[in-house]
């Protein structure tokens, strides 16, 4: 029986989510007017995506497309957006059961484009 450490699980994984972690960073950067200069430097935001790909687990958003917009959210609005006291409606949504991650995302960003 083979059996796989979880160190050795992580080491496995590790270049998809920095491949993952980069292609955000440069669709950020490219998409932003202002790109990414008045968030932080490249380590500030590597870290903020890595927070929101933590986050975007936690609420059932697992497909790499809505973890992309989920932290796209959180860049354009406030890295804070889905913790903030006055995000109970994100929270909401985010907490359904019923909702896949793909809708949680997509309500999301409906009420805050209005």
């Amino acid at each position: 029986m083979l059996v796989i450490r979880k160190t050795q699980l992580e080491q496995i994984y590790q270049p998809q989510k920095e491949a993952f972690e980069n292609a955000v960073y440069l669709h950020l950067d490219r998409t932003r007017k202002k790109g990414l200069v008045d968030i932080g430097c490249r380590e500030d935001i590597l870290l903020l995506i890595r927070k929101g790909v933590k986050l975007a687990v936690q609420y059932g958003i697992t497909i790499e497309r809505d973890v992309a917009q989920f932290i796209e959210i959180m860049v354009e609005n406030d890295p804070g957006i889905y913790e903030a006291d006055d995000s109970d409606w994100i929270r909401t949504i985010l907490e359904d059961p019923d909702l896949t991650g793909t809708a949680k995302v997509n309500l999301v960003a409906m009420h805050l484009s209005k």
